[in-house]
């Protein structure tokens, strides 16, 4: 993906000053609006800025899942849950893609991670 903003909208395009947690709440509108290109524009800008930030490669991940690249999805879920060990989300949405791609065993044990926490 690239960095280039010109596909945003006039009015959704972040502004210089914006606060990373205003940048996620606006990749997050995008995501649900369809926007999954834009998003994920945004998303590797907030990376590049906090390369840390759980929620925001879960997010990327899922858009990745989102955009028919599911096993890449996982790899990058991996990450987050390595950064953020305790989010169940991302359990949840992990052991959902692996079942989607026929990983089993692995959904399974995603899966009983997400209801233990």
């Amino acid at each position: 993906m690239t960095d280039n903003l010109n596909f945003i909208a006039p009015m959704a395009q972040p502004s210089p000053q914006m606060t990373l947690q205003q940048a996620m709440q606006l990749a997050i509108k995008q995501q649900a609006e369809g926007h999954l290109p834009q998003a994920a524009s945004l998303l590797q800008r907030i990376l590049q800025a906090a390369p840390q930030n759980a929620q925001a490669l879960h997010l990327l991940a899922v858009i990745t899942q989102q955009s028919g690249h599911t096993e890449k999805a996982i790899s990058m879920l991996a990450q987050a849950i390595a950064i953020s060990p305790n989010n169940g989300l991302f359990y949840s949405n992990i052991c959902e893609m692996c079942r989607q791609v026929k990983r089993v065993d692995d959904a399974i044990a995603y899966g009983e991670k997400a209801v233990a926490l």
